[in-house]
């Protein structure tokens, strides 16, 4: 029985410690140290921007939020995200956001913090010796994860602009993993404003037109402390009741505060809230995260001028995309509900166009390392 057995026969309530301990023993072994994301943020964002292009789901703030929401959710949420670096460097490689989650005791599944499992991000220029020890180190861990946990292992790429593979995705399909294609709604910012506006759906145009005329929309980067607790109370009353954790809440306002999201809100001419959108950002990024619009004014197009309002501001912020999210497909699992499929609809009218990301897996029993 090899050590990592050890570790899930005895059902230690300290697992996440155990496995990260041998995750450390287990890379020190091929070269390589780690550093826990949440002792070492400012390496993980580092290692996001160093790429090229920053996901802004997977900023700190983004997992952090990510944790909050879905950790009550589940019977055990074990993260493991970590930046790793050779033994002794200074220069961190890669942000690695692994992990697994327990919906119940007997269903175990590979996870980013709930969300699906998210493929490794490289900084760029990592000398090729290196990149094929790390990336030999890395697999070698992952399928003694899938051994003792009995799971597959599914990889899903985040949306770049980038024109090539990751090197995570050439050597996944070296080793003979199938790969599956997703649509993303991308709102490409480098371009004018005007140019992103004709790209609206037709109907959206005169709608957003219309928004901006009746009601004052504001992207605001600075959000005090009345402000956000207006827009978490319109949330629930629009839910009719609190959808998340506290924690979330403050992760969100957090996340503002430190630069990482901003708060686009729409008041009527009397100063109410009436609704308001939540986006996460990065150096090159923001996405789409949450939104809520009073119930009584649905028929109105308070999103629409939300939508135009924070574009514009992602512009001014020098961002070059604007991820709006994934299109659900024929295999998507679980199947989308019906609001789900709504605010798809609603979303895709503003894309200026739709890109593929990827998914990864498994690789087939006795591939060649």
């Amino acid at each position: 029985m090899t050590c990592l057995d050890q570790i899930f026969v005895a059902q230690r309530s300290d697992l996440q410690a155990c496995l990260l301990r041998w995750l450390e023993v287990r890379l020190g072994e091929a070269g390589f140290e780690l550093v826990v994301r949440d002792e070492g943020s400012h390496l993980w964002d580092e290692v996001l921007v160093s790429s090229g292009h920053a996901p802004s789901l997977l900023t700190h703030s983004g997992l952090c939020f990510q944790k909050a929401v879905n950790a009550p959710r589940v019977q055990q949420l074990v993260d493991l995200s970590c930046v790793l670096r050779m033994k002794g460097g200074r220069d961190s490689l890669v942000a690695w956001p692994l992990g697994v989650v327990w919906d119940d005791a007997e269903h175990p599944r590979f996870s980013t913090l709930g969300l699906n499992q998210m493929a490794p991000i490289f900084a760029a220029n990592i000398a090729p010796k290196i990149l094929r020890r790390m990336l030999l180190a890395m697999h070698e861990i992952v399928e003694e994860l899938v051994r003792v946990l009995r799971v597959p292992c599914v990889w899903s790429e985040a949306w770049s602009p980038r024109r090539s593979y990751s090197p995570w995705m050439v050597s996944e399909r070296a080793r003979g993993a199938p790969v599956r294609v997703r649509d993303e709604m991308i709102i490409d910012l480098q371009r004018p404003y005007p140019e992103i506006h004709a790209r609206f759906r037709k109907s959206y145009r005169p709608l957003v037109r219309a928004a901006q005329r009746h009601w004052k929309i504001e992207a605001r980067t600075v959000v005090d402390g009345t402000i956000w607790e207006r827009f978490h109370a319109l949330h629930v009353a629009v839910a009719g009741r609190e959808t998340r954790p506290e924690a979330s809440w403050d992760m969100q306002y957090k996340a503002i505060q430190n630069g990482d999201a901003l708060l686009t809100t729409v008041e009527d001419t009397d100063g109410e809230l009436v609704g308001g959108a939540f986006f996460f950002l990065s150096q090159h990024e923001a996405s789409y995260a949450v939104a809520a619009y009073r119930r009584d004014l649905f028929d109105r197009p308070l999103g629409h001028g939300a939508q135009a309002v924070s574009i514009q501001k992602f512009q001014k912020l020098g961002k070059s995309w604007y991820w709006l999210g994934s299109i659900p497909d024929a295999e998507h699992q679980p199947e989308p509900t019906d609001k789900e499929v709504q605010i798809t609809h609603f979303k895709k009218g503003f894309a200026t166009q739709v890109e593929p990301s990827f998914l990864l897996g498994p690789v087939p029993s006795g591939a060649e390392k």
